[in-house]
């Protein structure tokens, strides 16, 4: 067995493991999607190659969830159990970390973004010839 393979089904296994633990009770399921969102606020930054803002991308991913997540729980789609909770907010804040990811290049487009490095947008992009 190649050794890529045992390595992903370990990581599997201890992943499953955590999230079976977790589900159990609310406040482990809250702390799970803690992490979760920390680290698609990274993962974010990342993809979107920010040296500047990455706190904008952090309130815009709060933002995403927050317009989604309130809607579901308080109309009674979505119990609020963890075992409901984590894979509707792992769906969300994927699609919205993905949304920010592709539209932060577009952000540096505004006014503020020269002090970051980036191009104020204001200007035209002329090139000599």
């Amino acid at each position: 067995m190649p050794w890529a393979a045992l390595r992903a089904a370990v990581q599997l296994a201890a992943v499953a493991g955590v999230l079976a633990a977790a589900l159990t009770r609310l406040w482990s399921s809250m702390l799970v999607l803690a992490v979760m969102f920390v680290v698609a606020s990274l993962t974010a930054a990342r993809r979107s190659q920010a040296s500047c803002g990455s706190a904008l991308l952090t309130v815009s991913l709060a933002l995403g969830l927050l317009a989604v997540l309130p809607l579901l729980l308080l109309s009674g789609v979505e119990p609020l159990t963890g075992v409901a909770v984590v894979p509707i907010v792992a769906i969300v804040l994927g699609s919205t970390m993905t949304a920010v990811a592709v539209a932060a290049p577009v952000g540096v487009g505004h006014p503020q973004a020269a002090r970051c490095g980036g191009r104020s947008g204001a200007e035209p992009r002329y090139e000599r010839t």
